[in-house]
Formats: structure tokens, C-alpha cells, sequence
């Protein structure tokens, strides 16, 4: 009979590796249900310009990381500084513009 399925830790390896210990202490992935809609903390595994980028931490629920799973490729949603969608050390205004970033006024802008 298969065993069933109800941690973070059943349902992925993957998925488990990325849940942040730290941040979420005493919380581990093996307590945690993978359809649970409890935010937790995540941290990026994933190689970025070339190494792993330690700020790539984001707070989301095991729920939308397992529903929001690429049809293609079958893996998680990424990370969402990977992506673009928030500004890291790595990724920025700066080192992808620097031209453009020169002339932010940082008063007018916040």
C-alpha cells in the first residue's frame, strides 16, 4: 500500500528544501500540510547569476506553491526574485539599467 501524502516533506523533496528553517522555527516542513494555506517562508535554492543568492526570501503558502505548478516543466512557482517580479542584490535597477538608475532622483522617487 503507497503511503499517503500530507506533509510538505511527503509531497517534495524540492519543495521541503526550499521551506526556510529559520524563519519559520519551530514550524518544520514535516509538520506543515502541502495543501495548507499557512503563510510560511521560503528560501531560493536555485543558482542565480551564477550562485545562490542568500536575500531571495518570500513569505507565500504551500497551497499556491503547489497549485501555480508549471504544466510544462512540473515545478514549483519560482522564485519570485528570480523572476523579476522584486528587486534583490543581484537583480536590480542598478546592475540591469545602471545608465537609467543614475538618474534616480532617491527623495522624488522614495
Amino acid at each position: 500500500m503507497p503511503k499517503e501524502i500530507f506533509s510538505i516533506s511527503d509531497y517534495s523533496k524540492d519543495l521541503a528544501a526550499q521551506f526556510d528553517l529559520e524563519l519559520n522555527s519551530p514550524l518544520r516542513p514535516e509538520d506543515l500540510a502541502w495543501k495548507s494555506n499557512k503563510k510560511v517562508w521560503w528560501k531560493c535554492t536555485s543558482i542565480f547569476k551564477g550562485e545562490i543568492q542568500d536575500d531571495h526570501v518570500w513569505e507565500t503558502t504551500p497551497d499556491s506553491r503547489v497549485q501555480k505548478r508549471t504544466i510544462d516543466s512540473g515545478e514549483f512557482t519560482s522564485c519570485p526574485y528570480c523572476i523579476g517580479m522584486h528587486p534583490s542584490k543581484a537583480y536590480n535597477l542598478k546592475t540591469e539599467f545602471p545608465r537609467l538608475a543614475e538618474e534616480w532622483h532617491p527623495s522624488m522617487n522614495g
